[in-house]
């Protein structure tokens, strides 16, 4: 007798949690690399259905309530944001007249913005994020830099959201597998045996391993079972293994990802268009607004004005919510 399968296990992700993730600055020579890596943040964005589209919403909180300033542009201010909520930081390079005034702000990337490793308070700009060519060096206080504090250095910012991390990439991990469970067309896959009494140990044993794989990185597998001589009055049978219900508890787990999503943003339901559950909803949208915008919105803003004192100038100002409109 012979056994083959259809397809081979696949892996889901490109990278793990570890890839992303060090404990110590590393040094090159010029200057300090992120204890993150810069990529994995940003391919993090599209890792499920709910972290990406939230960073994405408390940039447009923060620019929702931001006044037109002479000293940047709003264009600018949005990618800092962006950056901001995305890898706990953003860098703005300073232009000055004759005087040391500040004149105008420009938002530069996070990801190819680096703190120089022997000049103090100088950044260099990688021309490409993999650093293939020598950094453009700015001058000393060129760059300004807003960020969230990290407890193990004071170079670069953290973002707030980090320890979710290992809950978003389950999701993308379970989404992947539901889309290879049905472009399999097979779901739990089936046994098509040709029955004869000659099926010797080994056989058995081959088919039991192959059955015990379709739990697993082996979902959604086929398999063939071949004997070549039979009498069988049915010697062709399709015995299904397994049902749709089997699988492992995808709804489940992407409700816990998504509360998971929901508490490392601190962020209410109401705001991001999430379906309530329940038929009593999720209550005053108005009011989760006002809320979040005193405990969180404003607490971001705050980042943003203490950058005014470094450059001496009104770069960013809000507006305070007027509650009695609509918002």
């Amino acid at each position: 007798m012979n056994i083959f399968t259809f397809g081979e296990p696949e892996t889901v992700l490109s990278s793990s949690y570890a890839d992303f993730l060090t404990d110590v600055l590393m040094e090159n020579g010029t200057y300090y690399e992120s204890p993150i890596d810069l990529k994995g943040l940003a391919n993090l964005l599209g890792a499920n259905a709910y972290h990406g589209p939230i960073v994405y919403q408390k940039k447009d909180f923060l620019l929702k309530w931001l006044a037109p300033s002479p000293y940047i542009t709003r264009s600018d201010a949005e990618y800092a944001m962006l950056d901001f909520h995305t890898f706990g930081q953003c860098y703005f390079q300073q232009f000055k007249n004759g005087f040391g005034k500040l004149t105008r702000l420009i938002h530069q990337p996070r990801l190819t913005m680096r703190k120089h490793s022997k000049k103090p308070d100088v950044f260099v700009k990688l021309r490409n994020s993999a650093g293939d060519y020598a950094p453009i060096e700015f001058m000393p206080g060129e760059i300004v830099q807003i960020k969230e504090p990290d407890v193990k250095q004071k170079i670069y910012g953290r973002p707030s959201y980090i320890g979710g991390e290992q809950s978003m990439l389950l999701s993308e991990d379970v989404t992947l597998f539901r889309r290879r469970w049905y472009k399999n067309g097979a779901h739990m896959g089936f046994i098509l045996v040709a029955a004869d009494a000659g099926l010797d140990d080994a056989g058995v044993a081959t088919i039991e391993a192959r059955l015990k794989e379709t739990k697993g990185v082996g979902n959604g597998r086929n398999m063939f079972i071949h004997i070549p001589k039979t009498n069988n009055k049915e010697p062709i049978k399709i015995i299904p293994i397994g049902d749709i219900g089997s699988k492992d508890d995808i709804d489940k787990i992407m409700s816990i990802s998504k509360d998971a999503a929901l508490a490392m943003h601190r962020m209410p339901p109401e705001l991001v268009g999430i379906i309530p559950t329940n038929t009593a909803g999720f209550g005053d949208r108005e009011k989760a607004l006002k809320v979040y915008h005193e405990i969180t919105i404003e607490g971001e803003q705050n980042k943003f004005l203490q950058l005014n004192e470094e450059v001496k100038a009104p770069v960013f100002r809000f507006i305070k919510p007027d509650w009695g409109v609509s918002v």
